[in-house]
């Protein structure tokens, strides 16, 4: 993600349950882990969120289980992983 990031706005709606785990690896890096349901829009919000707190995504690596999906992230910054969950998931 670049740094001049521009708002878009989103109709994101979470549809179910997300689980986010976050794992400090390197000094300033998490891997971050999000299962949840399958939807148009969840890779997007889940980028803002990041970009919203100042965080960048170094990589990514998504994957889609029938209707759930198995993203993980390589994320620059501490990631608060409990935060991410209630923003993903149904509420």
């Amino acid at each position: 993600m670049g740094r001049d990031r521009v708002s878009v706005p989103s109709d994101f709606a979470p549809v179910g349950h997300a689980v986010v785990t976050a794992d400090g690896r390197a000094p300033g890096q998490t891997l971050v882990r999000v299962w949840a349901r399958d939807q148009i829009g969840l890779l997007s919000a889940v980028c803002n969120w990041f970009a919203d707190r100042d965080l960048s995504v170094e990589s990514l690596h998504a994957t889609t289980d029938g209707e759930r999906v198995r993203d993980v992230f390589l994320v620059s910054g501490e990631v608060a992983a409990p935060e991410l969950a209630r923003y993903l998931s149904r509420r």
